[in-house]
């Protein structure tokens, strides 16, 4: 498994979703903003991105575009984590190919089991 790219600006959620998947066994990857975020994309192949929207440097939304038009990402399923809680945020991310979308705050048990189910672990 290449692991999870977290690609969150906030540094207390990014460490605790990150510390949080680790001691689940999963390999996570984090970026503090979306230029690090593209830098990492064009460098690695991820089995799971989940993303904030509002970032510096590049949105969330800007990252998924760039995720759903890279031939080694355009399959990788997308978390969207955000405060964001527009109907209209919503469609845009599944319309941009966002897999799953969770509001936050963010509840860890219920990202790891979306994490897994994305994954094919879960039936």
């Amino acid at each position: 498994m290449s692991g999870i790219l977290l690609i969150e600006d906030d540094d207390v959620v990014r460490k605790a979703i990150s510390r949080f998947l680790m001691k689940e066994g999963l390999n996570v990857h984090t970026a503090s903003n979306g230029k690090e975020a593209m830098q990492n994309l064009d460098e690695h192949a991820y089995d799971l991105i989940i993303t904030d929207l509002n970032m510096p440097y590049a949105s969330g939304f800007e990252v998924l575009h760039k995720i759903k038009h890279q031939e080694k990402h355009h399959h990788t399923p997308v978390i969207v984590i955000t405060s964001m809680a527009s109907e209209s945020a919503i469609t845009q991310c599944y319309d941009m190919g966002a897999s799953d979308f969770i509001r936050k705050p963010v509840m860890m048990h219920e990202l790891y089991v979306r994490i897994k189910k994305l994954l094919g672990q879960f039936a």
